[in-house]
């Protein structure tokens, strides 16, 4: 049975590679998030829309984006207007190499652009609110406030963007300026989808109104708090939060050690990405094979030296040493196989 335990193993890594393969092409979800979080009708800010795909390699689909404007009628009912749809340019994952980028602007946008707007994504040139892969949202307001209307301006954030993790408890301080009374206001949190997250309530400390976001969840998420007047619907000033990646890895924590591209594990850091995940766990796989034949030669030999003229455990190390010889060839030649197949599929193979 010894004799055959390198080669089950290996064979056991052979298997792994069609898994690893399969696994590979399939698609990842699409997420989408608009830049920057306050857009105004100002005739210079444009709204860039960023959509996160799979990492698509050499080749990649053409990725269709269309923006539309939702317009509330008297009767209750809402009438959309299509803009221009346009072809969605690609960044080769300049910020993360296991995802690409598509990225398409709109604007500028003038007085008379106010409003609510939706941009659609899809692979077909038929993309709109009918036919779409994903959708992000963004609402564009006047550059001025509206008579009567005084907003506070933000003041500081506690603790400082950079240092922000999803166990910090988020403080923000808005100079009251001439603003009327507090209750006028309020505070919401957003994420990067233009979704509300939650509510949040303004204290006020004489001269510096006060919101108490408390913590928000990450890793790596990006989020706006708004601060808006009630009666008009007036954003006065939209706060990016962005969450960086705690990598809190204390037993017990109850929060997931990974971040978004690896996990640190025994072993090092192994990546999240299928194909690279694949290829550290061959590469493990195959450093245990290895040392399983180099103990087994080991103990072949020993076992020969002990024998002390017994022909019967004599033969039985001569075996143990002829299959450990035999299984770091197969062993050799293997990774040779394995680092070919890996050039085909796309798996980093040391």
């Amino acid at each position: 049975m010894k004799k055959y335990l390198i080669l089950i193993i290996l064979f056991f890594l052979f298997l792994c590679v069609p898994v690893a393969v399969k696994s590979s092409v399939s698609a990842a979800g699409e997420s989408c998030n608009i830049t920057p979080a306050q857009i105004n009708t100002d005739g210079t800010t444009y709204a860039q829309a960023t959509l996160t795909t799979q990492n698509y390699g050499a080749t990649s689909p053409t990725w269709y984006a269309k923006l539309v404007k939702a317009v509330q009628q008297p009767d209750g009912t809402t009438t959309y207007f299509n803009f221009e749809r346009k072809t969605a340019s690609r960044t080769l994952g300049d910020n993360d190499p296991n995802h690409d980028y598509f990225v398409v602007p709109y604007g500028p946008f003038n007085a008379g652009d106010e409003g609510n707007y939706t941009i659609y994504f899809n692979l077909s040139a038929d993309v709109g609110t009918g036919s779409y892969a994903t959708s992000c949202q963004f609402a564009v307001q006047s550059t001025t406030p509206p008579s009567g209307i005084a907003c506070p301006t933000f003041d500081s954030m506690e603790p400082p963007e950079t240092l922000i993790t999803s166990s910090s408890n988020i403080l923000l301080k808005y100079q009251k300026n001439n603003a009327s009374t507090i209750d006028a206001y309020k505070v919401e949190i957003f994420d990067s989808n233009n979704v509300l997250v939650k509510p949040v309530a303004l204290t006020d400390q004489g001269s510096i109104w006060t919101a108490t976001v408390g913590t928000l969840s990450g890793p790596e998420a990006v989020y706006s708090a708004r601060l808006t007047h009630i009666a008009a619907n007036y954003v006065c000033k939209s706060t990016p939060i962005s969450v960086l990646d705690s990598r809190d890895t204390t037993f017990g924590s109850g929060r997931n050690p990974c971040s978004a591209t690896s996990c640190p594990t025994a072993f090092g850091d192994i990546d999240t990405d299928i194909t690279k995940f694949a290829g550290k766990f061959l590469s493990i796989a195959i450093g245990v094979a290895g040392g399983i034949a180099l103990i087994l030669l080991v103990f072949g030999s020993i076992r020969v030296l002990t024998s002390s003229g017994n022909q019967q455990t004599l033969a039985a190390g001569r075996d143990t040493i002829i299959a450990a010889i035999a299984g770091l060839l197969f062993l050799i030649f293997s990774v040779l196989i394995l680092r070919a197949l890996g050039i085909i599929v796309g798996i980093q193979f040391p």
